[in-house]
């Protein structure tokens, strides 16, 4: 039961990400300034301070976006290493990395489709720094259950 539960979760996060990447570079490059004046607004509450919008979303809203991608892969990176560790595989933290690195490298071959967008190999490393972070964390998890139960 396990596996088809994270079986579902694999394919509800490659259908999110396939979804960002579905949009227009118009839409996608709205919706990240939208996120990133939230962030400078909510800032200046906060801190008190007055701010340039339209300066400060120009110098975050790059690094906003590579959040995103790594966030979307951690999570990605999550649900892929439980769906193989469900397996008697040998290598199962390999083939979790060549799945998402293989989904990653996809989802920006699907993007040179899209009106106002392109695939960049920069965007898969970023991606890969997500699940390979994840899938190692839960490698060190994993490690660390091992050694309380022996």
């Amino acid at each position: 039961m396990k596996r088809y539960i994270f079986l579902i979760l694999i394919i509800l996060q490659l259908l999110l990400i396939f979804s960002f990447s579905s949009e227009n570079g118009k839409r996608s490059s709205g919706r990240s300034r939208k996120l990133v004046n939230t962030i400078v607004n909510v800032y200046k509450k906060v801190a008190g301070v007055d701010l340039d919008n339209k300066e400060i979303i120009k110098k975050i809203e790059y690094p906003i976006r590579k959040c995103a991608h790594f966030t979307l892969y951690f999570v990605l990176g999550v649900v892929v290493i439980e769906f193989f560790l469900t397996f008697d595989l040998n290598h199962p933290y390999i083939i979790s990395i060549i799945f998402s690195y293989i989904s990653a490298c996809l989802d920006e071959v699907h993007q040179t489709f899209v009106p106002m967008r392109t695939g960049k190999i920069t965007d898969t490393f970023v991606d890969a720094i997500g699940f390979i972070i994840s899938i190692f964390i839960i490698y060190l998890i994993g490690k660390k259950e091992k050694r309380h139960t022996n």
